[in-house]
């Protein structure tokens, strides 16, 4: 039943890229491109130890999803080779704002990325609340000047980015301390944990986006150790994910 569906919906996604125009089936494709890839950058490796029934499926049903309409698109445009069309397809007056839309999705994107990369470089730095005010009050001044004086797609592509640049920054000051507790007392399950990283105790700064413990050595950052009855369990948290992943691997021993 569930590879019925599948295929029911594959065929009615390929069914709405060849019945709308080229450019903008494209424009469509690329929208969908750029927010799976996202989700996919920003979504950890589950270990296989933690792997569900499904957690395969995902990759091939994205690449199915992503494949039927590049299939349909080139349906489309060889239709269109074979029976040119006497409408004003290649000229439609939309496709600006089709491009303005892509550009503000391709800004949102790279906006959610760039806080994790530059979260990586600036593991470990002092600062706390302090330092994550300032990063975000930068951009978001950048935020005026980026309207006056950009034209074109640049200016929706670079205030959207700005903007949710400036918004990951600052919840993950305020709200990724909160998160990590909470992440940490889910997967504790009632048992005795504790949060570590390479200098002993996390303080709240270090539970921040851009101020999180750095790697040292065999310590990949914040750790997580839940003491169970089979022994300390060790998972380390993602910056992408905004969980705690397994370390299966290493043993850091009990929680001091």
């Amino acid at each position: 039943k569930k590879a019925c569906r599948l295929v029911i919906v594959l065929i009615v996604v390929a069914s709405l890229f060849f019945l709308v125009p080229t450019t903008v089936a494209i424009r469509l494709w690329l929208a969908c491109a750029m927010l799976a890839t996202t989700i996919v950058v920003m979504t950890p490796v589950t270990p296989l130890s933690e792997e569900g029934g499904f957690d395969s499926l995902g990759p091939i049903l994205l690449f199915a999803l992503l494949g039927t309409p590049t299939f349909a698109i080139a349906a489309r445009w060889l239709l269109g080779l074979v029976r040119p069309s006497s409408s004003s397809e290649n000229a439609d007056r939309n496709t600006w704002s089709f491009d303005r839309v892509l550009a503000c999705i391709a800004g949102f994107c790279l906006g959610l990325g760039l806080p994790l990369a530059l979260a990586v470089m600036t593991r470990g730095a002092p600062g706390g609340l302090a330092l994550h005010m300032v990063v975000a009050g930068a951009a978001a001044l950048l935020i005026i000047p980026a309207w006056r004086t950009l034209s074109g797609l640049a200016r929706p592509f670079t205030v959207t980015l700005l903007a949710v640049f400036t918004f990951r920054i600052i919840s993950g000051a305020l709200m990724w301390p909160d998160m990590v507790d909470r992440a940490a007392l889910d997967r504790s399950a009632g048992a005795p944990f504790c949060l570590r990283s390479a200098e002993g105790a996390v303080t709240t700064a270090e539970k921040m986006l851009l101020t999180m413990p750095s790697s040292a050595g065999a310590w990949p950052g914040l750790v997580l150790t839940v003491m169970t009855p089979r022994g300390p369990q060790h998972a380390r948290w993602s910056l992408r994910g905004k969980r705690f992943v397994t370390l299966s691997l290493r043993d850091f021993g009990p929680c001091p």
